[in-house]
């Protein structure tokens, strides 16, 4: 492709960034992200690649842009033992796009191949490497970018939980320390008080004694 009629990446993609199954895309969790996020930026890598070093840079993007063009509930039966299936969510994805967008033998290939050395088809062409290898970097960071936004998110809650129990135990000695306080206060109150009394009993004894005394005399 001549430097003159190279389409940019929204000029090649609209109108499937554009659809709304792809657009659904956005509601699928994939490497902890959304598969639509995943899919635009192995794209746009790809399309970076591809730009200056191949003429099918169009057909090359558009196919890496649909290689997991597929939905959660297609994969209920994907699974064996725990283990995924890596032959059938690219051939999936490969009918998909076929049906929605009309690939060629070259898309449909990388769409195939996109999991090898996983079984499955072999990458027959030079879009099919590139997809390849530009799919796994990209979910090698994806999964990293993840898994550091999962430990930091953890430490911060641990950190918030640590303070905020550290809050409440302030919070329960301040009480606990008022309650000391107003138990200290009152007991010297009373202390006071019974003190006073003690007095008043006293002089009053004292005066009956000395009645007692002036009462003799006579």
């Amino acid at each position: 492709m001549s430097k003159k009629t190279r389409l940019r990446f929204d000029e090649v993609a609209c109108d499937i960034l554009e659809s709304n199954d792809f657009q659904a895309l956005k509601m699928e969790i994939h490497h902890g992200t959304s598969r639509y996020d995943h899919l635009v930026r192995v794209a746009k890598m790809t399309y970076r690649i591809t730009k200056y070093t191949s003429r099918y840079n169009r057909d090359y993007t558009r196919a890496a842009l649909l290689h997991d063009f597929y939905y959660d509930y297609e994969m209920d039966d994907m699974i064996w033992f725990g283990v995924f299936d890596y032959r059938r969510h690219p051939r999936i994805s490969a009918e998909r796009a076929d049906v929605h967008f009309d690939l060629n033998k070259r898309q449909k290939n990388m769409i195939e191949s996109h999991m090898f050395p996983f079984p499955g088809r072999v990458p027959r062409n030079y879009g099919s490497l590139v997809l390849m290898m530009v799919d796994k970097i990209v979910a090698t960071y994806e999964v990293g970018r993840w898994g550091v936004m999962r430990v930091t998110r953890i430490a911060a809650m641990k950190t918030a939980k640590s303070t905020q129990n550290g809050v409440k135990k302030a919070v329960k000695g301040t009480r606990n320390g008022a309650k000391k306080v107003a138990i200290k206060a009152r007991n010297t109150k009373n202390r006071v008080k019974n003190s006073k009394v003690m007095q008043k009993r006293a002089v009053r004894k004292a005066q009956k004694l000395s009645e007692i005394e002036k009462k003799g005399e006579k």
